[in-house]
């Protein structure tokens, strides 16, 4: 079994979404986040969220966590 290792929780969001199959999560530090890949579409999913609404949502939401961490 081929399988397709990130450790970028909206990245494995982003798999999930696009229905692949979670195999393992690993609670270290970085999490690990590991899936089936057997056709090897799973890097090509996770470089098109790059360009998709996902990760504009993302960033947005990184951005506003951050505005509230700097606030006093």
């Amino acid at each position: 079994m081929k399988t397709y290792i990130t450790n970028d929780m909206s990245i494995a969001a982003f798999l999930l979404m696009n229905g692949r199959t979670i195999l393992k999560v690993e609670k270290k530090s970085p999490y690990i986040f590991e899936f089936e890949d057997n056709d090897n579409k799973c890097e090509k999913i996770a470089l098109s969220f790059l360009t998709s609404e996902c990760s504009k949502y993302d960033g947005y939401l990184r951005m506003l966590r951050g505005m509230l961490r700097s606030q006093p």
